[in-house]
């Protein structure tokens, strides 16, 4: 009987102490990944709006840089070697540009700071079409190798004299610069320039691809017709689990003081009633051993 008791009571000590928690510590726990989890991706929201600010700082900086060129060049660019110097200072004096070239209007490379582009011609390029359309100055959304295994984003802009092209210069921007800006800014995260139709353009790591199963935060460029997409980095299990599991204890001993607060209430009503019980017995039983007495006397009587 007194294990069965035993049994009982432990019984009713999980079912009102230990269950309840596990129910909230669960609860907790799920609460604190979902938080955690939310706190990666406005981390991710942060970084991509500090990645944003930077290309299109990088990328406007070198627009224009060649446009100026472009507007120097509109007087007089019928001395290659002249050309030539002119493309070699701005060169040397910026580490982004994997080679700035000048070329005729139909796209012939005529001079450069290099021979990548030698006897090549860029005719068939969509970035070139596009700004013989426009006019204007317009960014590839395609990587291209040189050469030297060198890859490269180009950017073109127009030599225009009265409202015609005359020549055109391309500068290409090096994909190594602009991820060691990326790694500088945030080394273990990983980055992706894309097209915005989705396209991949280039990353800061090459071996790795975005999952489209995952969140990813994306944002446009202002600059460029670009996107930045980022991954953003899983919650840590080691915090969540060492906040549960603090969670747990506290919730623990917090029920585990009311359990005994309210059973220590519940034995001293206990105790009160049974008082009461005895009481009455007592007085029911002098009851009783008086009437019995009284009748004991007046038999003989």
């Amino acid at each position: 009987l007194t294990m069965k008791n035993k049994r009982k009571k432990f019984a009713i000590y999980l079912s009102i102490v230990l269950a309840p928690a596990i129910l909230f510590t669960t609860l907790y726990g799920i609460y604190s990944y979902k938080m955690n989890d939310k706190k990666s991706y406005r981390n991710a929201e942060r970084d991509a709006s500090i990645y944003q600010r930077q290309m299109d700082q990088v990328i406007g900086e070198t627009i224009k840089s060649i446009e100026v060129l472009a507007i120097t060049f509109e007087s007089n660019f019928t001395n290659t070697n002249d050309v030539k110097t002119a493309l070699k200072k701005v060169n040397e004096k910026d580490p982004r540009y994997g080679g700035i070239y000048f070329l005729d209007k139909k796209g012939n490379v005529i001079t450069g700071t290099n021979d990548y582009l030698k006897q090549y011609s860029l005719q068939n390029k969509n970035y070139l079409k596009t700004m013989e359309l426009t006019h204007q100055t317009v960014v590839s959304d395609q990587v291209e190798t040189l050469s030297n295994n060198q890859k490269v984003v180009a950017i073109v802009t127009p030599v225009v004299k009265n409202n015609d092209i005359q020549a055109i210069i391309v500068a290409h921007i090096r994909i190594d610069y602009i991820a060691n800006i990326i790694q500088m800014l945030s080394p273990n995260t990983f980055v992706q320039f894309e097209s915005t139709t989705g396209i991949p353009i280039f990353s800061t790591n090459s071996n790795l691809v975005l999952d489209p199963k995952k969140g990813i935060v994306r944002t446009s460029l202002e600059k460029v017709p670009w996107r930045i997409a980022i991954v953003p980095n899983t919650p840590k299990i080691n915090p969540v689990f060492n906040h549960t599991f603090i969670f747990f204890l506290i919730i623990t001993t917090i029920i585990h003081g009311l359990y005994l607060f309210l059973h220590s209430i519940t034995i001293k009503r206990q105790t009160a009633r049974e008082r009461m019980q005895n009481e009455t017995q007592k007085l029911e039983l002098v009851g009783t051993l008086a009437a019995s007495t009284a009748h004991e006397i007046r038999n003989p009587l």
